[in-house]
């Protein structure tokens, strides 16, 4: 069980590299671009994410799942797009908090 346990930990590290690795060919010019109105930009995906790695990765460190359903959605919902535009955070800026809780929540996991 214990190497299943260290296997699921490497790829979800490496998922982690990986997207990380992706998003850093995205163009700064082209980070809230989107092809269509209804269309998700390239921020909104990635802070998308990174909210979900951070949640996912607290359960992996904490050996269990949160209490409530608020405690999984914190870090989800810290990093929304409407809120990081809300708090009149600039692409480039949305994108060093996005980067930074993925680099965190890879952390935990390894």
């Amino acid at each position: 069980m214990e190497d299943f346990i260290a296997m699921c930990k490497k790829r979800t590290t490496e998922a982690m590299d990986r997207f990380l690795n992706d998003l850093s060919f995205v163009p700064a010019g082209k980070l809230t671009w989107s092809p269509t109105p209804t269309a998700k930009f390239a921020l909104e995906i990635a802070a998308h994410c990174s909210g979900y790695s951070g949640s996912f990765a607290s359960i992996v460190s904490a050996g269990s799942f949160p209490w409530t359903a608020e405690e999984f959605r914190s870090p989800i919902q810290s990093l929304s797009t409407t809120r990081l535009f809300a708090d009149g955070l600039v692409p480039a800026q949305s994108i060093s908090s996005v980067i930074s809780l993925i680099a965190s929540s890879r952390s935990k996991v390894s």
